[in-house]
């Protein structure tokens, strides 16, 4: 790997979910997709900073019950997702086992749209359709924000000729 700007696609899965503090509602994982172009700027030996831009799909798929009745409901949300983090690679062997990178910092993210499916659950599993809306966004109770910042950290083993995979949390 050369010390000079490198960039190119970068497309993969990622699992999602929303933190909550309601009473009985229980959230699972929701697949989605990230797909952008990747920077990677050298700033020592083997260090960089890693950017890009990105369309993330996020959400997630809740359970909960109220007045004795079940409910689901699904989050299917589009994000633009900026990263910063700083990279550090440590090469394997003698360079032909590839390297391992580890990251960390900041991301910044803007909502572009969403929906929310809710869903009855009858005593059979079966799903009857209630609502089906767009995202609201703004500040109010009932809204998402459309900002999001938060950390990311990670760690991607990359093969000598560029092909990787990668392993990312971000909170």
């Amino acid at each position: 790997l050369s010390q000079t700007l490198n960039f190119g696609p970068e497309v993969g899965i990622n699992l999602n979910n929303f933190l909550t503090n309601q009473s009985g509602y229980r959230s699972e994982f929701k697949t989605g997709l990230k797909a952008g172009i990747n920077v990677n700027l050298p700033i020592a030996r083997r260090s960089f900073i890693n950017t890009g831009v990105f369309y993330v799909q996020r959400g997630q798929e809740a359970n909960y019950e109220t007045g004795g009745q079940s409910y689901k409901e699904y989050y299917n949300l589009g994000y633009i997702m900026v990263p910063f983090v700083y990279e550090h690679r440590f090469r394997l062997g003698t360079g032909r086992a590839g390297s391992i990178y580890l990251s960390g910092g900041p991301y910044l993210g803007y909502g572009l749209q969403g929906a929310i499916s809710q869903y009855l659950v009858n005593e059979n599993g079966n799903l009857s359709e209630l609502s089906n809306e767009k995202i609201s966004w703004g500040n109010g109770i009932s809204q998402l924000k459309r900002m999001d910042f938060g950390m990311s950290a990670g760690i991607r083993y990359e093969l000598i000729f560029g092909l990787y995979a990668k392993v990312e949390y971000n909170y």
